[in-house]
């Protein structure tokens, strides 16, 4: 996918502008950086100056006094649209205008509470990332065709709520904390993604995931043990970086089905390593700790392929 960035500094130069948009003619993947909002005749321009319309927007507002984005209803047809920064952002009425949403990246921002009520009336939304704007996210429920989300900064007492998101197969929990993780079995998400999540200390909640079929733990420093794993026939990768306090790797024995395995910044000594000779599925393994020497001594041991297939996050994804 070409990707393409307009940098919309100077709503006087129009010339350089049309020059910057001539370049366009083949880009799905657009970026607008704006140091301030354009006005309706501006957007109004900006959009007669396009033959189409692009897949994906991404917006950046730089020291803007407000985030107006009313100049969206000229691009009605956008399927992506990741605001990365915009922090004087009051709401979200112009969503209104842009049906077609099926990902959507919003920010944190400095408005005390907004309303999330404009995301609710978009139907094909399948993929959300909510990067720690003060919402009531509890609304997210009544989205008809969400399939990923990642929270981004929250601070949340439980996430109950996602209990009713049916369609939900992607969830990612970055950089804030949940106090009660109860709501987590009753989903069947294919896919789980922790990262920095203060508090978490017992994930025994994983094991009651029947649809589990890759799990990536990363930068949580309180996790001593990894949960059972016996009723996770679909887990096949494993994914566990910066977790300091683990040692003991015994619970992978009972993902019957696991293929990849990746560690990184590891506490592991070879001595510990040596049950996963017993895992009769497992194909590859890496193992990283922050000796060279500790690492050979463990890839000799294991006798696996340290070509381990990627993990790759992308569109709001985390997928092989």
């Amino acid at each position: 996918m070409q990707r393409e960035v307009v940098r919309l500094f100077d709503w006087s130069d129009k010339q350089a502008i049309r020059s910057q948009l001539a370049a366009l003619a083949s880009a799905s993947w657009w970026v607008y950086s704006f140091s301030e909002p354009p006005t309706p005749d501006q957007a109004l321009w900006l959009s007669q100056q396009q033959s189409r319309c692009p897949d994906e927007i991404v917006i950046r507002f730089f020291e803007c006094a407000q985030a107006d984005f009313a100049f969206l209803r000229h691009f009605s047809r956008i399927k992506t649209l990741n605001i990365q920064l915009a922090m004087e952002l009051e709401n979200l009425e112009f969503l209104i205008d842009l049906p077609a949403l099926q990902i959507l990246c919003l920010p944190e921002t400095t408005s005390p509470r907004i309303s999330l009520i404009p995301v609710l009336g978009l139907e094909h939304l399948r993929v959300l990332h909510m990067g720690g704007m003060k919402c009531d996210l509890s609304l997210l429920r009544r989205l008809p065709s969400l399939e990923k989300l990642k929270l981004e900064r929250y601070k949340l007492e439980h996430l109950s709520w996602l209990s009713e998101a049916r369609k939900l197969q992607w969830l990612a929990v970055d950089l804030g904390s949940i106090i009660n993780w109860g709501a987590i079995p009753k989903l069947s998400v294919r896919y789980l993604r922790l990262v920095g999540v203060r508090g978490a200390v017992n994930l025994d909640f994983i094991s009651l995931i029947d649809s589990l079929e890759l799990l990536y733990v990363e930068g949580m420093g309180a996790v001593e043990r990894l949960p059972d794993f016996s009723r996770q026939r679909l887990l096949r990768r494993v994914y566990l970086n910066r977790l300091s306090k683990l040692t003991d790797l015994s619970a992978l024995l009972t993902a019957r089905n696991l293929e990849d395995l990746i560690m990184e910044e590891s506490p592991m000594d070879v001595s510990r390593i040596g049950l996963l000779l017993h895992h009769p599925t497992l194909k590859h393994a890496r193992i990283g700790t922050r000796s060279t020497k500790k690492n050979a001594a463990i890839e000799q041991v294991l006798g696996l392929s340290a070509e381990t297939p990627e993990f790759v996050y992308a569109d709001g994804s985390l997928e092989r």
